[in-house]
């Protein structure tokens, strides 16, 4: 092999050398980016959705919290600390409470007691002590009993072939046939989707009252109220931002992300807005358009 073959031999190889190169710093970005895809996706799937951890934190303190930040031996700070330091303003702890009631407990000492230690004399009111405290009264269930009283006339009874009858009226159940209550429906529809706790949480605070509710009858009490109460207080809404106003209906497929909803702003081409310049967005499975006379429960939703 003479001189000029091996330069070429040499050409090619170095030529291969760059291809094979690239290949490999090719796949090496495809390979970092199905790392990174299969990250994503594990997180997605296992990683926390709503609790942040701070920077610094291996893992999330579930069980002794308290025992970490508690300081015994540090005594409650008299100053707050801003970017220095100074004493805390009178009347501000005050200022928080002021929209809570206030039960006033006394101490007095007993009329006997009431005696100088020193020359035996009465004693007067000097000053007093004032130590605040925050008390929170847990849940608790009671049984109402509904007693109704039926009146008739004992002349008529007697003397009389027909005789009346009054009944005392009586606040008709908000759920017929149930044991429900409207404060319990409303503490638990709360609970649900106010509070964002589950019914098989809500069952078991119950057992712990006392009380052996199911989840299928909690089920049964928040969709009775929201079909039966709700709905009338929805459609009540919605005529009332109906009335006057004129309405575009799309008739086409669309999608829509209630995360990307954001702030709605009025149609400028068409000036269809509902008072306060708000959007009201329904939909519905049927051709009819939104109305006070086209408002049957369940055949609009408010968006």
């Amino acid at each position: 092999m003479n001189i000029e073959e091996l330069q070429s031999r040499c050409l090619q190889l170095e030529e291969q050398c760059r291809w094979l190169e690239q290949q490999n710093a090719e796949l090496t970005a495809k390979l970092n980016w199905f790392m990174e895809q299969l990250r994503l996706s594990k997180r997605r799937q296992f990683g926390v959705s709503s609790e942040r951890t701070a920077s610094g934190y291996q893992q999330l303190s579930l069980f002794n919290e308290a025992e970490v930040e508690a300081q015994p031996d540090l005594p409650e700070p008299a100053v707050e600390t801003i970017t220095y330091q100074r004493r805390k303003q009178r009347g501000r702890r005050e200022m928080v409470l002021d929209n809570l009631p206030v039960e006033t407990v006394e101490y007095r000492l007993p009329e006997e007691e009431r005696v100088c230690s020193c020359c035996g004399g009465p004693l007067h009111e000097m000053s007093t002590e004032v130590r605040q405290e925050l008390q929170i009264i847990p849940a608790r269930v009671k049984v109402v009993k509904h007693v109704r009283y039926v009146y008739s006339c004992h002349h008529c009874e007697r003397n009389e072939l027909t005789t009346p009858i009054v009944t005392a009226p009586m606040p008709a159940p908000v759920f017929p046939g149930s044991m429900v209550s409207p404060s319990l429906m409303a503490y638990i529809m709360n609970q649900k989707y106010g509070e964002g706790l589950p019914l098989y949480r809500q069952e078991q605070q119950f057992a712990h009252l006392g009380v052996e509710l199911s989840r299928q009858t909690l089920a049964n009490w928040v969709l009775h109220g929201a079909n039966n109460w709700l709905a009338l207080i929805t459609i009540a809404c919605m005529n009332t931002c109906l009335s006057g106003i004129s309405c575009m209906p799309m008739r086409q497929p669309c999608r829509f992300s209630a995360s990307r909803a954001g702030l709605l702003k009025p149609n400028r081409t068409s000036g269809s807005t509902a008072p306060g310049g708000t959007v009201l967005l329904l939909f519905s499975t049927t051709t009819r358009p939104p109305g006070p006379a086209n408002t049957p429960a369940g055949s609009w939703q408010v968006l």
